[in-house]
């Protein structure tokens, strides 16, 4: 008697997938996790560099710091919005 009822939970939690073989642990690790590149910032801009020669050059590269920090800032805090939301009770 104890060896069908043993039998029965058996099935009863293969059927629905409580205990499976892990075939889906081989899926998972067999799938190549995605490699983001991302181009290396820009060298800051400092005071010191700034001439009346080269104001157009150090113009633009101010400029292009300034971008790319607006594009990496605003992942970062839709992150620490996404994070401060799911801590909230």
């Amino acid at each position: 008697m104890i060896r069908k009822g043993y039998l029965l939970l058996g099935l009863v939690l293969c059927g629905p997938g409580c205990l499976s073989p892990g075939s889906h642990v081989e899926t998972e690790s067999r799938q190549v996790p995605q490699v983001r590149m991302t181009e290396a910032p820009p060298p800051p801009v400092t005071a010191d560099q700034v001439s009346d020669a080269n104001a157009s050059e150090i113009v633009q590269a101010l400029s292009r710091e300034m971008d790319y920090e607006t594009n990496n800032q605003s992942t970062g805090s839709a992150m620490a919005t996404t994070m401060a939301n799911t801590m909230k009770p």
